[in-house]
């Protein structure tokens, strides 16, 4: 997410998960790794619109309030379009 601020203008990040994060439980100030995703994702910028990628079948949305759970990856395009669409229009002034 930083990486992305420091870019400027406005970005779109999809992040591909299958499931819960797992990390070394690095994350900064004593959180968790659970609830540093969750920090980020709901203290993004407007300029930075977030969707989930839940694959496998696995539930991405208690992480991402725009997300899709795809069971094969052979549908993902079909299934994301229309959430992109929706991220184009809110990272997107008009």
């Amino acid at each position: 997410m930083d990486r992305l601020q420091k870019r400027g203008g406005n970005q779109i990040l999809m992040v591909i998960s299958d499931g819960e994060p797992a990390g070394n439980n690095d994350a900064p100030n004593g959180m968790s790794d659970k609830e540093h995703l969750a920090h980020v994702t709901k203290n993004a910028p407007r300029s930075v619109g977030v969707v989930g990628i839940g694959i496998a079948g696995q539930d991405v949305s208690q992480y991402y309030d725009n997300h899709v759970n795809v069971g094969d990856t052979s549908d993902l395009a079909r299934t994301m379009l229309p959430v992109l669409r929706g991220m184009l229009r809110k990272v997107i002034p008009a």
